[in-house]
């Protein structure tokens, strides 16, 4: 898949246009896979909850990156640029003031999340300021030059809240989008990047037999725990991930921007991993995360410079 541009009609709206980028789907996660002018495929995972944009040592020494040294928050960083890519299968700079980083990467070896294989890994920083239209049925990944939100229907349409200093400027780049899960409306982390580490057996039970790093939604233990007990009949992997051995449910359907869906599967996490340890980035605290096993119904727009989220199911 080429980077290109096409037109998609949006009924009372006008034209929108977008950029597609060269983007491999996963188990409902997304890769990226810009093409080097001297044609070397690259792969990034990409994650809107995730951190730090990074480059594996072993793609910057392939690829021949120079390298230099920052000090980031008392800490001596490498850091590499991303190489020129071929304007048929390219993917943009991460934006200069979103990070101490700039425009540039860390080089720092793969989590076990990522492994193996790819060049590094592209995180929140690297979503923010522009407007992203995720096609999870479609299997597309597309940059929006611009969004005109003047009109457009407020039907499926979500306020994303983003944690902000006095004079409204972005302190952090993590959205925040309310789901509704039997009657409550809980805050959650928008994150294309949550991922279960799945054991065999719980693959199987996915659907998944070719792969086992699997796109998942996350929620906190005390409401998983509320869940177990107010719905028995609601099917549960116990031991569900490698290393972890965190449980998994599966939540009938759950509302998101008008919409319901489901079933969608939940990775246990402890509280403090969101009430204590993820709410310190957000604007307002979150018990979870919401991302592929949900998002696979949907073709979604999320604009970061506004903050808004327009979702649209997959037969519309």
């Amino acid at each position: 898949m080429s980077f290109g541009v096409i037109i998609l009609l949006q009924a009372g709206a006008g034209d929108l246009v977008k950029k597609k980028l060269s983007a491999d789907f996963q188990a409902n996660r997304i890769y990226v896979t810009p093409v080097t002018q001297s044609g070397d495929t690259l792969r990034f995972y990409t994650d809107t909850g995730g951190g730090v944009n990074m480059v594996w040592p072993s793609a910057a020494k392939d690829l021949g990156l120079d390298t230099t040294q920052r000090q980031m928050r008392g800490q001596t960083v490498t850091i590499a640029s991303l190489p020129d890519f071929s304007s048929e299968a390219e993917i943009p700079l991460p934006p200069k003031s979103s990070s101490g980083l700039g425009e540039h990467l860390a080089v720092r070896p793969p989590h076990r999340l990522l492994k193996p294989g790819g060049a590094g890994f592209l995180g929140a920083t690297w979503f923010t300021t522009r407007i992203w239209e995720f096609d999870y049925p479609g299997q597309t990944l597309a940059l929006i030059p611009e969004m005109d939100w003047a009109g457009r229907s407020d039907k499926h349409t979500v306020y994303l809240g983003f944690q902000t200093d006095a004079n409204g400027n972005k302190t952090t780049h993590f959205p925040r989008i309310p789901i509704e899960v039997d009657g409550d409306s809980i805050d959650v982390l928008f994150d294309t990047g949550a991922t279960v580490l799945a054991k065999k057996n719980t693959a199987e039970r996915l659907g998944r037999t070719d792969i086992r790093n699997i796109g998942t939604c996350f929620i906190i233990d005390s409401i998983f725990t509320r869940w177990q007990e107010a719905h028995p009949d609601w099917e549960v992997i116990e031991n569900a991930e490698r290393q972890s051995g965190m449980p998994m449910i599966k939540v009938p359907e759950i509302g998101i921007a008008g919409y319901e869906v489901g079933p969608v599967w939940f990775t246990k996490r402890s509280d403090k991993s969101f009430t204590g340890r993820m709410s310190q980035w957000m604007d307002e605290p979150v018990y979870g995360a919401v991302g592929g096993s949900a998002f696979q119904h949907f073709r979604m727009i999320i604009d970061y410079q506004e903050q808004m989220a327009e979702v649209h199911l997959k037969e519309s």
